[in-house]
């Protein structure tokens, strides 16, 4: 089982069949919002405040949840709480499943497939914009890479933006390529979805000075300079 607190207003609980058999009910159960599951959406919410400290935890409420299974076949529960506010996470999950549901159900024609992808296009730009708002201040960030195919995949996804100062590192055994990216003349809405795109492809890395002094001392500088625009000329 795992908690995740997504936001101010919104917990997220993954638990697979077995967990919730634990519980002695089941997905239908969940749905129909039965008597056992108010005492099971109580449960979970205490257990939330337990793991996650949250002395609010109990305030959010369960007569907002969102289910839904996962490919996994793992159940995913969303509670909120008084806000309207939908996180951009959420508002995907719920996309992807109306998209699944109109697919099985063959409506899925090309006017609306178009403007459910218009919808989710909005929900990323907002995404962006509010990663970038929250990361502009550092004016750079360093995103870590299994291997040089992703980075090369990465940089190949941002084309717009590969002239961005950027400087490629990696260890001496291979094992992992270090990126850093300067904000410079690019806009906040731009940087900041770089580093959104960055996460989808690598991990991003808290660009603490020690960090960055370890990184510069223990791994070879492969791109000095432009890195982005060499890399994506890797894929070509």
């Amino acid at each position: 089982m795992k908690f995740t607190r997504l936001n101010d207003n919104e917990i997220r609980c993954i638990l697979s069949e077995d967990e919730l058999g634990d519980y002695g009910i089941d997905l239908d159960d969940i749905i129909t919002k039965n008597t056992r599951t108010t005492k099971f959406f109580q449960e979970l919410l205490e257990e939330a405040a337990r793991t996650l400290g949250m002395e609010d935890a109990v305030e959010i409420r369960m007569a907002s949840a969102r289910i839904s299974v996962l490919k996994d076949n793992s159940i995913s529960i969303v509670f909120h709480g008084n806000s309207n506010k939908i996180s951009a996470e959420v508002r995907k999950e719920i996309l992807d499943m109306m998209e699944k549901q109109l697919k099985l159900s063959g409506f899925d024609t090309q006017e609306v497939m178009d403007e459910l992808n218009s919808i989710r296009e909005g929900v990323i730009a907002e995404e962006a914009e509010k990663e970038a708002s929250k990361n502009t201040a550092s004016g750079s960030f360093m995103a870590a890479f299994g291997s040089i195919e992703d980075a090369v995949r990465f940089a190949r996804a941002v084309r717009s933006a590969v002239s961005a100062e950027s400087r490629l590192y990696a260890e001496k055994d291979g094992s992992c390529y270090y990126l850093l990216v300067l904000k410079n003349t690019l806009t906040d809405q731009s940087f900041g979805r770089l580093r959104l795109i960055a996460s989808e492809f690598g991990e991003l890395l808290a660009l603490e000075a020690a960090g960055k002094a370890h990184i510069e001392e223990w791994c070879d500088v492969l791109i000095p300079n432009g890195a982005l625009l060499r890399l994506a000329e890797l894929g070509d």
